[in-house]
């Protein structure tokens, strides 16, 4: 369809962590947006489920509203809800619980409230690393894209992983072959950090002894 600017009142969060409206009886998945709010969006491309947009401006922001506390939310795909603040998170995920519940016809108690991790706490990331003339990109992937973000940093990740990348950008950089792609699992664990790295390069006795 033709790219099409409008604006638009976002009814809900959906299970994805996505804003959804609806127009012409379609629903239109908005990232980065809160139930509520009134919003300029740019309609880009169809999508399975319905129509996806692009934020352009929120011109009534909703209450929940934060700024997001890392500076590569927007591009980087590994987070979809750092705009919306704590109480605002918990009640949306404690509905999604109860509407998944209630499409069941599940008999249910009350919920209890929902436990949230706090910063600096997830201890497994799949990364991606890309190596680029005499750089390494390595970080998460884009949103709907193989795109590799160069993280700086992450407010998400435990500590003792962020601080790997920088040596990890050096170890790669006389790995990996220019043009090529690794895929990276780190996972910090009570006996250290595992790592373990995919890719399709070669790996000979001079590759071996620098891993």
């Amino acid at each position: 369809m033709a790219k099409l600017d409008l604006e638009i009142r976002i009814d809900e969060v959906g299970t994805r962590g996505d804003g959804v409206a609806r127009l012409d009886g379609e629903r239109l998945y908005v990232p980065g947006t809160l139930a509520g709010e009134l919003v300029r969006v740019r309609v880009s491309r169809d999508r399975k489920a319905g129509l996806q947009a692009r934020l352009i401006a929120v011109d009534e922001p909703a209450v929940g509203r934060v700024e997001p506390p890392c500076p590569h939310f927007g591009t980087c795909g590994g987070c979809a809800l750092q705009h919306m603040d704590g109480d605002t998170y918990r009640a949306w995920k404690t509905g999604l619980l109860l509407g998944a519940l209630a499409r069941q016809e599940v008999d249910h108690p009350a919920a209890e409230p929902v436990r949230v991790s706090p910063p600096g706490s997830r201890r497994r990331a799949d990364l991606t690393a890309l190596r680029r003339h005499e750089d390494v990109l390595l970080g998460f992937n884009a949103r709907g894209s193989h795109r590799v973000i160069d993280l700086s940093v992450c407010p998400v990740l435990r500590p003792s992983l962020v601080a790997l990348m920088g040596p990890l950008r050096t170890l790669l950089a006389n790995v990996l072959d220019e043009g090529t792609r690794a895929d990276i699992v780190l996972t910090d664990s009570a006996t250290g950090i595992e790592l373990v790295l995919t890719g399709t390069m070669e790996i000979g006795m001079s590759r071996r002894e620098r891993l």
